[in-house]
């Protein structure tokens, strides 16, 4: 995807003395494609995301309000910017009230000399946009054959260097779940390249969707710039979407080819813990003894591990019909203390006493040692990892 701000440096626009004169806040926009507008009603067929080429030719710009209107129009159909022209007898100049609407509504205004072909204008932006989609497709296809398959390491770094990036840079993954990741990939591709435009953070990235997750392959930064970068993702997503569940699991950052798998199964982790909760974005390093195991452990052994501490309180709920395992869980949530707890379930002092007398027989244990209780606290966070 290409924002305004790229075409400033396309040498066609430099030798032809594009100038921005105003709505610099807004060169991030994605530019999809090039139009002309000649009929004051051209926002009625366009799709948005427009390079717009004007020239002032029947429109009638030095009269009345009409290049007000005109400017209100593209604001209507979402373009991405506008260049305008200039020539004695269409357009002069650019107003003063238009510079400063233009600027109200972060629309990148443009200036060109008029004898700047409309074809040539036209075609610049057309091959800039397709080369720029064929170059994603290329590094999305570089990215799943580092990660998903045994890649030739020197062709992969070779690869990498053509379009630009040094995978002897430390990099990490990032793992993002949403609900219809389909219909919403191009919008969280456009929040990720609109905050980064928008903050001046200097890191390169590449974006593939991977199933029901989108990842995103991208220079370390540094944990606290990560952080603020993918919390502005999150917040601007939530705020088109509100309706809609987004979360982010972060890996580690490696230099080596070999270890961005690593840096992708830490971020799968990271997303797991998460899954459930309140939270919506993770890094791995915060997981803390979820870490020893994540990479040795299967879930399956994780499973059996917190069965053989829960499994037998579940054995006895089923049979007694009492709500042992929540019970425990509300226990060890508010640190074993009996009156908490208790007011937590509202349920009466010796009702708990007698929920946890069973509890302490089925599992054979006693809970006030501090060893049990360790056990159990692993175990619930562990049910909750698997689960997730």
């Amino acid at each position: 995807m290409v924002t305004v701000k790229e075409f400033m440096d396309i040498e066609f626009f430099k030798e032809n003395h594009l100038t921005l004169v105003a709505g610099a806040n807004g060169l991030n926009r994605i530019v999809k494609r090039p139009n002309i507008a000649q009929l004051k009603n051209f926002f009625e067929w366009m799709e948005g995301g427009e390079f717009l080429v004007i020239n002032g030719i029947s429109l009638n710009l030095n009269e009345g309000n009409n290049f007000m209107e005109l400017l209100d129009n593209a604001n209507k159909a979402k373009v991405a910017c506008i260049a305008f022209e200039l020539s004695h007898d269409y357009i002069p100049q650019i107003p003063n009230k238009v510079i400063e609407f233009a600027n109200e509504i972060k629309l990148p205004i443009f200036t060109l000399p008029w004898d700047v072909s409309f074809g040539k204008i036209l075609n610049t932006i057309y091959d800039y946009i397709i080369r720029n989609q064929l170059k994603e497709v290329s590094i999305s296809e570089l990215m799943k054959n580092i990660l998903f398959t045994n890649v030739d390491k020197t062709y992969a770094l070779e690869q990498a260097k053509f379009y630009g990036y040094n995978l002897n840079d430390a990099y990490c993954v990032v793992t993002i779940q949403l609900e219809e990741v389909e219909t919403h990939h191009t919008e969280v591709t456009n929040q990720l390249r609109r905050v980064i435009s928008e903050y001046n953070i200097e890191c390169q990235y590449m974006v593939l969707q991977h199933y029901s997750n989108i990842i995103i392959f991208i220079k370390d930064i540094g944990r606290e710039a990560l952080k603020i970068l993918f919390q502005k993702v999150y917040e601007n997503f939530h705020s088109t979407f509100p309706d809609k569940k987004l979360l982010i699991g972060v890996g580690n950052s490696y230099k080596d080819i070999d270890n961005y798998k690593k840096s992708y199964r830490h971020a799968l982790k990271a997303l797991s813990s998460i899954r459930y909760h309140s939270s919506y974005m993770a890094f791995y390093d915060d997981l803390g003894f979820i870490r020893l195991i994540a990479d040795s452990a299967t879930d399956q052994e994780i499973h059996n591990y917190v069965m053989s501490i829960l499994g037998k309180i579940m054995d006895e709920e089923n049979v007694s019909k009492v709500p042992l395992i929540n019970t425990l869980d509300v226990y060890q949530q508010n640190n074993f203390n009996i009156a908490k707890t208790a007011e937590a379930l509202y349920i009466h002092r010796n009702t708990l006493l007698q929920r946890l007398e069973k509890i302490e027989n089925a599992m054979g244990k006693d809970l006030k040692e501090y060893n049990v209780r360790r056990e159990i606290m692993n175990a619930f966070y562990l049910k909750d990892y698997v689960e997730n």
